[in-house]
């Protein structure tokens, strides 16, 4: 099974990329919202959840977000930020801050995506 990560930073998409590896899932990563969307639609069936950078160019989160869900309803999205505020429109059970560690990062997946726990290493 693959976990999206959709970030533009080239630096946090290597970390995750990592992360998801350790938790036991092959990486697919995008810069930004269109890339991650066509990855989505190339591996839709094989995507257990996407990870989301909520301030991006081009597609914020939010946007993202919306256009996974409207193309494949009921996929699982988790938001991450970077910033202390609120982000309108995320529940809390979808927005991961970050930092966040490796078990952090299998929690809310398992949570997300309705997995089994992964195991962090």
């Amino acid at each position: 099974m693959h976990v999206l990560v959709i970030d533009d930073d080239p630096g946090v998409r290597f970390v995750l990329g990592a992360m998801v590896r350790r938790l036991g899932f092959s990486p697919l990563l995008a810069a930004n919202g269109p890339e991650g969307l066509e990855l989505l639609r190339e591996h839709a069936t094989q995507v257990a959840c996407t990870l989301v950078d909520l301030t991006m160019p081009d597609w914020n989160g939010l946007e993202t977000r919306e256009r996974i869900r409207a193309e494949l309803p009921g996929a699982p999205v988790l938001l991450m930020t970077g910033h202390a505020e609120d982000a309108p429109g995320a529940t809390a059970g979808e927005l991961l801050r970050k930092p966040f560690t490796s078990q952090e990062l299998g929690a809310a997946l398992a949570k997300g995506a309705a997995l089994p726990p992964a195991s962090a290493t």
